[in-house]
């Protein structure tokens, strides 16, 4: 019986142990992730304001993001390092997102759902394509909707309709960079309504 008693006291140590040790870790990585968005978000800002990162010191993002240089190199080496870690986020944002045209009718559905998200993220994307550094991210976000709109298209592998999708979504891209750029007075509702337009008179058969 006492070895029994002294058992399950033993379990009841070892579980609170456990559990400690898992809200110590849930706290941490709460904390990295507070940490890191800060970094990000002043990143984000620093850049809008610079234009590139060669313009940017670490001194200036901690500065910004009110922190200490020792927890800048706690997680990044670098500010490239910062920048990836910014367009991985953004553009895994955009790859979450579910809604995908699967038949040539649902491309009208799938613009008005990318509106949405864009207007969601509003405020990451204008910060981020202001600068020349981050134009691979237009690059990413290119080659996914070009492979959603032929993927709509149902038909085998054509190199010229290939083509054809990823000059139109070239198109699509420079209107979007020139939106965030505030090179153009369009709304993004109106470069929604112009892209499906577009997109019917390119590929009149399929739609």
């Amino acid at each position: 019986m006492y070895k029994f008693i002294h058992f399950c006291y033993f379990c009841l140590f070892s579980v609170k142990l456990c559990y400690n040790y898992f809200m110590k870790i849930t706290a941490k990585n709460t904390t990295s992730r507070r940490s890191q968005q800060k970094i990000k978000h002043a990143f984000a800002e620093l850049i809008a304001e610079r234009r590139s990162i060669k313009n940017i010191h670490v001194t200036d993002l901690t500065a910004r993001a009110n922190i200490t240089r020792g927890t800048f190199y706690r997680y990044y080496d670098n500010l490239n390092q910062v920048a990836e870690d910014f367009q991985q986020e953004i553009m895994q944002a955009f790859l979450d997102n579910p809604v995908s045209p699967l038949h040539p009718y649902e491309v009208d559905h799938y613009f008005d759902h990318l509106t949405v998200f864009l207007k969601q993220h509003e405020d990451s994307y204008r910060l981020l394509l202001n600068s020349p550094d981050t134009l691979r991210l237009i690059s990413q976000i290119s080659h996914k909707l070009s492979q959603n709109l032929y993927t709509a298209l149902r038909r085998p592998f054509d190199r010229q309709a290939w083509l054809d999708v990823n000059f139109f979504v070239a198109g699509v891209a420079t209107l979007l960079l020139h939106y965030f750029r505030n090179e153009t007075d369009m709304s993004l509702d109106e470069i929604n309504q112009y892209t499906k337009h577009k997109f019917r008179q390119t590929f009149p058969p399929l739609v």
